[in-house]
């Protein structure tokens, strides 16, 4: 049996508010199919766990390259934001970085959504991420919830 994921993805509209009230009005595990046109943190489709095909969409492309990379090599995205420090000086360095592996871009990813304010996905008229720093305190990796994410992804 699959532990329960948790969205290792902060995101602004996100679906988890909804989560008590989707209970009332559907059965888990009563579907076929599961279509996610927004995925976002992924809060619903963790929540409601499908079984069978998923088929998870946004049109923000570096989140859907996230979790594809993740899917693909969860471990290379982990050891990669173990290289990362939850300080100022570092988010900016990183926000700056224009990295060229999945793998690196991926941590980038998770990284600045857990660190920068309010989890906020913004980037500029360059298509440049431009969120400050979020001055959050603590751990932006809980590699446990991540690796149980990813067994989400099988199908």
């Amino acid at each position: 049996m699959i532990k329960k994921a948790k969205p290792f993805l902060r995101w602004a509209g996100g679906k988890s508010w909804l989560i008590n009230q989707i209970n009332e009005i559907i059965e888990i595990g009563s579907f076929n199919q599961y279509h996610e046109p927004f995925i976002g943190g992924g809060a619903m489709f963790f929540h409601l766990n499908p079984k069978n095909v998923s088929f998870l969409n946004d049109f923000n492309s570096e989140l859907i390259d996230t979790y594809q990379c993740i899917k693909e090599d969860v471990n290379g995205v982990i050891d990669e934001l173990k290289k990362f420090e939850n300080t100022e000086e570092c988010y900016y360095k990183i926000r700056a970085a224009k990295l060229n592996s999945p793998i690196e871009r991926t941590a980038r990813f998770i990284f600045l959504n857990q660190t920068s304010f309010n989890g906020i996905y913004r980037v500029n008229l360059k298509g440049e991420y431009d969120v400050p720093y979020g001055k959050s305190k603590g751990s932006f990796l809980n590699k446990e919830n991540i690796i149980v994410a990813v067994q989400y992804f099988a199908n």
